[in-house]
């Protein structure tokens, strides 16, 4: 019969297993931004669902054109100017407001003679929060709504009082 046994030392010390670290720590702060420049670069390309001389595709929201069908869904971006044929609750504002189909405007007005609080328009840029819609563009690029705003902001480059002192103060300096 044999007796295995083991033997503990209490007076020697434990020997430390050298271990080397290479100083990377700049390597979580490039996966961060490289992991945003990619998500942002996958986001800037949306498409749209559109049916166009009778066929639906599938394109590039930039290229939507005036009379394409355009089908939205909730999260889409509305790519342009619309008007909302069909509709199962899309909306587009920040606030939830409800878009009235253009047939049902179109019985409203016939039968009042009142367009009053019937809103079909959707605007390019807006967001849909819920439902699934179907809608006819009416206005792209600079001739949308969101197009003329962004025209009319680059259009301000006059200068300020503030400006002009500054320019005065700058020359005072240089000279």
């Amino acid at each position: 019969m044999s007796l295995v046994g083991l033997r503990h030392d209490d007076h020697q010390a434990p020997t430390k297993i050298p271990t080397f670290e290479p100083p990377i720590e700049w390597v979580e702060g490039v996966a961060i931004l490289v992991a945003i420049v990619i998500i942002v670069l996958v986001g800037l390309e949306r498409d749209a669902k559109v049916v166009r001389l009778g066929a639906p595709k599938l394109i590039a929201a930039r290229a939507v054109l005036v009379g394409d069908v355009v089908r939205l869904e909730p999260g889409d971006v509305v790519p342009a100017d619309s008007i909302l044929l069909d509709e199962s609750l899309a909306t587009g504002e920040s606030e939830l407001v409800h878009k009235t189909p253009g047939g049902d405007a179109f019985r409203a007005i016939k039968a009042t003679g009142e367009p009053s609080g019937l809103d079909l328009f959707v605007l390019s840029g807006t967001k849909v929060l819920e439902g699934v819609g179907i809608f006819l563009v009416t206005a792209t690029g600079i001739n949308s709504t969101q197009g003329k705003i962004l025209a009319s902001l680059q259009d301000g480059t006059e200068i300020t009082p503030l400006q002009a002192r500054l320019a005065v103060l700058a020359k005072y300096i240089v000279e």
